[in-house]
């Protein structure tokens, strides 16, 4: 019995493969270099303080936008090696980059899922974009934001892609604390100011491809959907606001299980006491210039909840009426009196800029509280979170030096801020301060005394207009290091 039992154990350890130490990969000259950073970080994470902990986390996050950019590189040139390689074989001519993507996500330790959309925008960033990619070695973007950017630009041309290249040239300020939702309003500036047609017709064609799932998991069930551009931002807008509402009132639940009560009591057990009916009006803030709304200028406008849609949709949105459904879903029209006299007549509201630039003219009050006229300029101004590189919902009107220590209820000593950000400026050591009224600039030092700076955009998006002549004479420059 003994002797069965020893065989069969020695018989299993021989199947088992001997441990082998890990090795190292890739080429000497990185191994190298991570082990002499990481010889040099041994100091400073026995020594270092916070100021220098901050700096060296910032250099870092610098070095590793820097390596990403060299990755895209690698990738693009991997793809033109597979294309000739398929091509001497004569193999796979329909898809002569079949695999490459594949391999280039196994290689990064990604999913397949985008992969073919890394290798397109790697693409893109080699052929039509080589200012933004000389920016992307420097470390100026991260991977993220520079992938943001690439998305967007694809559904136009490369031409106009080398023309956005050009144009971010003149105005490298932009880049600055711009977070990803910010760059993609940037760039969707562009491509509606250029392709104001093709962005509207691609804005109906999705609104056509409305839907709602249902997902069952393991402790509930998931809802996911797509509605209409106009539809959908008043329903949250719609939900958010009653739910602030009922919170104000003493509400126990959470913002989030207010709106999801909202969203499904009121259609399922009609009880207006579980959910409150929802109101069937609803202002929508669409930001657009004279220009654009009454002569027909292509300058974009800005939907408050969703960010910049072409001018074209914009003039759709304030001339049409609203859209009324059966209870199959079937759209009807309502040629009551009340809905023609509640649905033709937007309200226009004038919102001045100063002359020469597109800055908003600042407005004052002596109290705490900053009054709605105030607020809503400070909203229009500022449209997303204020804190650099935060994509949140913006939730909070702030003084920016704070109220209590002497700051005053001003256009430039408000800001828009999400919660998080606001709670996390209370911090002890944090500071703010405006350093300049146009465009307004906010510098935010940490409590490690590092400082960042936060540049609003302008109230009809970026500028990105130049002469005909300058823009040549970008086009002809060199782009400098």
């Amino acid at each position: 019995m003994f002797d069965k039992e020893y065989l069969a154990r020695e018989q299993l350890e021989r199947k088992i493969k001997p441990y082998r130490r890990p090795q190292r990969c890739g080429h000497a000259e990185f191994s190298d270099l991570v082990a002499e950073l990481s010889t040099r970080m041994d100091y400073l994470l026995e020594m270092g303080d916070a100021k220098e902990c901050l700096r060296v986390i910032r250099q870092i996050e610098r070095a590793k936008a820097a390596y990403s950019a060299l990755q895209t590189k690698l990738a693009y040139k991997l793809e033109k090696r597979t294309v000739e390689d398929h091509e001497f074989r004569g193999v796979h001519l329909n898809d002569q980059g079949r695999g490459c993507a594949a391999s280039v996500a196994i290689a990064r330790r990604r999913g397949q899922h985008g992969a073919r959309r890394y290798l397109e925008n790697c693409r893109m960033l080699a052929e039509d974009l080589p200012r933004l990619a000389q920016r992307f070695e420097r470390g100026d973007l991260s991977e993220e934001q520079v992938m943001v950017i690439l998305s967007t630009l694809a559904d136009v041309d490369a031409e106009h892609r080398r023309d956005f290249d050009a144009y971010l040239a003149c105005s490298p300020e932009i880049y600055e604390g711009a977070g990803t939702k910010r760059l993609q309003d940037l760039v969707r500036q562009f491509t509606c100011s250029i392709d104001a047609g093709a962005q509207t017709d691609r804005l109906h064609e999705r609104a056509k491809r409305r839907y709602v799932r249902f997902h069952a998991d393991q402790d509930g069930i998931s809802i996911s959907g797509r509605l209409p551009l106009e539809d959908g931002v008043m329903l949250e807008k719609c939900l958010r606001r009653q739910a602030h509402a009922l919170r104000r009132k003493g509400d126990p639940r959470t913002l989030e299980q207010l709106m999801a009560d909202l969203l499904v009591r009121r259609p399922i057990s009609g009880d207006e006491a579980a959910g409150l009916p929802l109101p069937m009006f609803m202002d929508l803030k669409v930001i657009m210039t004279d220009r654009a709304l009454f002569q027909g200028d292509s300058e974009p406008a800005n939907l408050e909840g969703y960010g910049v849609i072409p001018a074209e949709y914009a003039r759709n949105m304030v001339a049409t009426r609203r859209r009324q459904y059966a209870q199959d879903g079937a759209i009807i029209p309502d040629r009551s009196e009340l809905a023609r006299r509640l649905c033709s007549f937007p309200e226009l509201q004038r919102i001045y800029t100063a002359p020469g630039n597109k800055e908003l003219v600042a407005m004052d009050s002596k109290a705490r509280t900053f009054p709605d006229g105030l607020k809503e300029l400070i909203c229009v101004r500022d449209l997303r979170c204020r804190t650099p590189y935060c994509n949140n919902r913006p939730q909070h009107l702030d003084h920016v030096f704070e109220w209590w220590l002497g700051g005053e209820t001003t256009f430039n000593n408000g800001d828009w801020r999400c919660a998080h950000c606001n709670y996390a400026k209370e911090s002890p050591g944090w500071r703010e301060r405006t350093v300049r009224d146009g465009p307004h600039t906010i510098e935010i030092t940490t409590p490690a005394g590092i400082s960042f700076r936060s540049l609003a955009p302008p109230a009809t998006g970026p500028e990105l207009s130049l002469s005909a002549k300058e823009f040549q004479q970008t086009l002809q420059e060199p782009f400098k290091d």
